[in-house]
């Protein structure tokens, strides 16, 4: 067997593919994990803002290129077809864009 096609051969499991080696399916799981709960981190500061109304000492610099960032990660990973990175970054937009917008409308 060709050693590339080896290594592309993946185990699907709904949205996301496992590989076939137990370390990699393993860090594969950790991976997918990771592109849900990072993105939870920013949660509080979204809640901060348009629960609380409160959007003092947010950077808008900040937190406007960390949108932009998550857009240019976005097309990466639809390029390259890594739903993971789709994933995690629909996610950092959606909460990144949300505290820019309550930024502008809560200062």
């Amino acid at each position: 067997m060709h050693h590339g096609l080896h290594h592309r051969m993946r185990r699907h499991h709904g949205l996301f593919t496992l590989s076939s080696k137990p370390l990699v399916a393993l860090m594969d799981v950790v991976t997918y994990v990771a592109a849900v709960a990072g993105p939870l981190f920013a949660a509080d500061q979204a809640v901060e803002i348009w629960f609380k109304h409160n959007a003092g000492g947010v950077s808008l610099t900040t937190w406007g290129a960390l949108t932009a960032l998550s857009i240019m990660w976005m097309l990466y990973g639809l390029l390259h077809k890594e739903k993971v990175i789709v994933l995690s970054n629909v996610l950092w937009f959606t909460l990144d864009a949300a505290v820019v917008v309550g930024t502008l409308m809560y200062t």
